[in-house]
């Protein structure tokens, strides 16, 4: 979730995706979507990941593919503290301001 995939990808076929949570009492997400029409199969996305995170699949679904269909990769629900309004992730362990 660094956004070095989102930030070097050529044509914006990876995207991270952040929706803050409407009040206090409800969650937000942060997520990894890509875009396999928009992929040129330069793999920068994976070379550059510095988690390793990142896995190149040379199969191709042509219906996804002509239907331009953006597939999430990896999602996150964040959750706000109250006393300090800091976003965290309960799946990270942190949970304190």
């Amino acid at each position: 979730m660094c956004s070095t995939c989102d930030l070097f990808c050529p044509t914006g076929a990876v995207t991270r995706v952040a929706q803050k949570p409407y009040s206090d009492h409800e969650s937000g997400e942060v997520r990894i979507d890509f875009n396999t029409a928009l992929c040129m199969g330069c793999y920068q996305c994976a070379e550059l990941c510095p988690e390793d995170a990142m896995h190149i699949e040379k199969f191709v679904n042509l219906v996804a593919f002509a239907a331009a269909e953006i597939k999430t990769l990896f999602k996150k629900t964040s959750q706000k503290f109250p006393s300090c309004n800091r976003y965290f992730y309960p799946e990270d362990g942190a949970e304190e301001c």
